[in-house]
């Protein structure tokens, strides 16, 4: 999954998402997958940004159009 595709996912920008991404990879010691500089999370990765994301008050957008 990719960084755009979560910050679509929960409607936040990209820069969150991010932020998140160094704060676990400084904090928790935690190495994510980068593919020619840009990150490529596995399932657990998106995961675990999910899971702050969460923490945080985020929650996924439906999908569809809104009325």
């Amino acid at each position: 999954m990719k960084v755009r595709e979560l910050a679509r996912k929960y409607r936040v920008r990209r820069s969150l998402v991010y932020s998140i991404l160094s704060e676990l990879e400084s904090m928790k010691g935690i190495d994510f997958t980068r593919k020619n500089g840009f990150y490529s999370l596995s399932y657990e990765e998106a995961k675990l940004v999910e899971n702050v994301l969460k923490k945080r008050g985020y929650s996924a957008s439906e999908g569809g159009i809104a009325s």
